[in-house]
Parts: C-alpha cells; structure tokens; sequence
C-alpha cells in the first residue's frame, strides 16, 4: 500500500504545502499543492491508495479515493488561461474557508502570479468557481519564473455576514529577494461584474491607492482580532489598522 499523501509530496510537488483545510459539515478536507491543483479529501477514506492504480491509466479509481476530482485552482489552463509554464501559479497560503449568509460555504485562495478567487463548496464537496479579483501578485515581475509566494490572506466577518478578505501580495518576487507589498481588503460575497458576466471580488481598500510603501513579509498573513488588523512588514513593523 502506498499513501496518495507520499506520491504527491514527492518530485518537489509538495502537497499540502499551503496547509489543509477541513470542512468538518461537508466530510472534506481541501488541500493544494505546488502544481496549483486542489484535491479535496474525503475525510471518511484518507490515504492508503494502491500504488497499481496510481497513473493515467487508473485515473478513475484514483479520484475515487477523492471527495471530488482535482481542479485547476490558482489558474485556468490552455488557451483561455495562463500555462503554468508561462507564469508559475504555486500555492503557498492556507485557503480560507466560510459560511455565507448568501452563498453558503465558500473558499478563497490567491496563487503566485494570480489573483484572488473565491468559490463554492456544495453538499458533495465540489467546488465551483465564483469570482475573482482584478488585481494580480507579482504584477511588477519582469522574469519569466518565479513570483512567490502569491496571496496571503484571512477573513474576518460578523458570523455569516460582512466578510472581508484581507490580503497580503509582492510587487515582483518575494521568494528571491525583497519586494515591496501590497495590501488590500476585499468584499469576501457581494460580487460585482466583469464584461463576460463573470464574478469580480471588489476591493474595499487598497494601500495603492493611498500610497502606503512597506516590503512584503512573505507567508505572514493579516490577523485580525479586537476590531483591528495586525499586518506584519518585512521592515521590522507591525501594521495595525483599526476597523470602521
């Protein structure tokens, strides 16, 4: 017997290295890896696949072990998306999970190079996409690899209602040198519109706008507690914002 777990984290593929989320209602658990797939676990049957079925042969019985199959999660692949040979879309922060008045249990990530996404998660454990954020991690990134480490971000919300995402993103790439940082807020349920109908996550705040300078302290995200956002710096501060 061979643990999916072992096959996955070898070849520097690093599964779970954005950290699992369990979602205790929906027998779930929702796990990335460097590739910028998610594979969403199915708490009832964790592990102990069979090594002979492992391989594009077997794809099958291998997402039979899963809650769900495998989606593309931090990017959309092909023609009518980045390649992640073009742009790395590596996945470095924990997904943040929550129950909305309105949409019900969502999830949200922010791949390197990418953008916040959010998506739904149904009884069964599927997750459907959402929306998205305009802009982009390492926007500013004039080579052609590298942009680590995307999106950390947190949620705080009053229960079920007012939720916002709360975002920490480099400029070029944090994962080879310094870089400066962006900070920003989003609406994590009211939705606007983009042209082709697609969901857009609005910002609320954005330290761009207001010409806030502070190097990107990477895999750091945004507490927030007490009514106010603790948001750490790669210059030695601690940012605290208080909360209208």
């Amino acid at each position: 017997m061979l643990d999916w777990w072992t096959v996955l984290h070898g070849g520097d593929r690093d599964f779970g290295c954005a950290g699992p989320v369990l979602v205790p209602n929906r027998s779930a658990v929702l796990a990335a890896s460097q590739d910028g797939i998610l594979y969403t676990g199915n708490m009832q049957h964790l592990g102990q696949t069979q090594s002979k079925v492992l391989g594009s042969a077997n794809l099958a019985c291998t997402y039979a072990q899963l809650k769900a199959p495998p989606i593309f999660y931090t990017y959309y692949p092909g023609p009518q998306g980045t390649a992640p040979a073009t742009r790395t879309h590596r996945l470095h922060g924990t997904p943040v999970l929550w129950r909305s008045a309105s949409h019900g249990v969502m999830h949200y990530c922010w791949g390197e190079n990418g953008n916040l996404r959010a998506w739904a998660l149904s009884n069964g454990g599927a997750s459907s996409y959402m929306g998205c954020s305009v802009e982009t991690a390492s926007a500013e990134l004039q080579a052609s690899s590298g942009g680590a480490p995307g999106g950390m971000i947190s949620l705080s919300a009053s229960g079920d209602t007012n939720g916002v995402v709360w975002a920490s993103i480099p400029y070029t790439d944090a994962g080879r040198g310094i870089s400066a940082g962006r900070f920003l807020a989003y609406d994590a349920a009211n939705f606007g519109k983009y042209a082709d109908g697609s969901g857009a996550l609005l910002p609320l705040w954005d330290s761009q706008a207001w010409n806030w300078r502070f190097n990107h302290n990477r895999f750091n995200t945004p507490i927030v507690w007490n009514g106010r956002v603790f948001m750490p710096t790669y210059d030695g501060e601690v940012w605290v914002l208080g909360l209208a």
